[in-house]
């Protein structure tokens, strides 16, 4: 019986051996398996990490790209790195609790082996935060610097932008204020006889003058007489066939004769030509006998252009228009009176006939403030009344 019985037991002892050994290979192919589904784990996270490296230099080769989806992409990177971890935390959490049960099970060594195990996760854990902080710190200072740059550039180009349109509304109105000065010069010149200033710059130097010719109210034409008279004076204009050189330009002899209650009172000599284009006929001066009894007495208001200061005027513009003031004579101190147009369309009967659309002029004289006077000029015909002197006759004088 007892060789039974210590048969039995040795038997036993052997079943429990072989039931330990059982045990232990599954605890530690269990081991191993929690072993290979750790250091998956670990690879894969590894592998997140250098995917995330990869994808902070891909953002940093990429510093062109838009601010807010920058950000985008950062917000929604920082929640999936805080979801991931997160995610590592719980299931470290559950890992630990599991471990600590399967410390107490396994005995000291497999306490050291998880501690060696944790101590080198919490390592690799403890740089790969590092490593991640690093990265998140150098993505948000280039992030801050890229946003920096960018609203400093915005605000140079801002800057830039509002002073260029300051300067160019300055220019703008600089222009605009020069134009103006230059509109209102052209309008001075141009209609100096709309104005206070009485015109006595003709530009003659531009035109062609020419000594015969004619406008609608004045002709300068060899052989033609216009006379006037009134209840004591008479005056006849004849246009002679004579030239004559005044300041570099030919111009024609046009005489006049006055009497005064019968007798001659006095004869000038009056120069002048005519623009081709413009047919305007400009006064080059005049040289004066006075009369008394038959003789000669004094050359009063004598003067010509280019001496003494004196310089042409216009006598008739080609076209008047009501308003044009103008210089006929310009001749200091001696000579000179001044014509403006008053009207276009009068109408005036003379003993040699009634006249329409005639131009009526004022004529007054720096040298005499006070005097003033009137003429009367019909087209095709030329002056038709001086004062109180009406036409009685015009017409080209029979040739010799």
């Amino acid at each position: 019986m007892r060789n039974v019985r210590n048969t039995l037991i040795f038997a036993g002892l052997i079943l429990l051996l072989a039931g330990c050994g059982v045990l232990t290979a599954i605890v530690g192919e269990e081991n191993e398996e929690r072993r290979e589904k750790k250091s998956a784990k670990m690879m894969k996270a590894k592998g997140k990490i250098t995917s995330e490296e990869r994808e902070g230099k891909e953002n940093e080769e990429e510093e062109g790209e838009d601010e807010d989806e920058k950000g985008e992409k950062g917000e929604k990177a920082e929640k999936g790195e805080k979801a991931e971890k997160g995610e590592k935390g719980e299931k470290g959490e559950k890992g630990e609790k599991g471990e600590k049960g399967e410390k107490a099970e396994k005995g000291e060594k497999g306490e050291k082996a998880d501690k060696a195990e944790k101590a080198e996760k919490g390592e690799k854990g403890e740089k790969g935060e590092k490593a991640e902080k690093a990265e998140k710190g150098e993505k948000g200072e280039k992030a801050e610097k890229g946003e920096k740059g960018e609203k400093g550039e915005k605000g140079e180009k801002a800057e830039k932008g509002e002073k260029g349109e300051k300067g160019a509304k300055a220019e703008d109105a600089e222009e605009e204020d020069e134009d103006e000065k230059a509109e209102k010069g052209g309008e001075s010149a141009k209609g100096e006889a709309a104005k206070s200033a009485w015109q006595d710059n003709f530009n003659l130097s531009e035109r062609t003058l020419v000594p015969n010719g004619r406008n609608p109210y004045f002709i300068l034409e060899p052989g033609y007489q216009i006379v006037l008279q009134g209840e004591k004076e008479k005056v006849a204009i004849t246009v002679l066939d004579e030239t004559i050189v005044v300041d570099g330009v030919k111009t024609r002899v046009v005489e006049e004769r006055e009497w005064a209650n019968g007798e001659l009172a006095e004869v000038s000599r009056n120069f002048f030509a005519i623009c081709e284009k413009t047919k305007d006929v400009f006064y080059f001066g005049e040289d004066v006998d006075d009369y008394e009894k038959g003789k000669v007495v004094g050359h009063s208001g004598a003067w010509r252009a280019g001496q003494a200061g004196a310089k042409a005027g216009m006598m008739m513009p080609g076209r008047p228009s009501v308003g044009m003031k103008h210089y006929q004579e310009v001749a200091p101190k001696v000579a000179m009176d001044r014509a403006e147009v008053v009207s276009v369309t009068e109408q005036l009967k003379t003993p040699a006939g009634t006249f329409t659309n005639c131009l009526k002029t004022q004529e007054t004289t720096p040298l005499d403030p006070a005097e003033k006077g009137h003429k009367t000029y019909a087209p095709g015909i030329g002056i038709i009344q001086d004062e109180d002197l009406l036409l009685v006759q015009n017409g080209f004088l029979p040739k010799k």
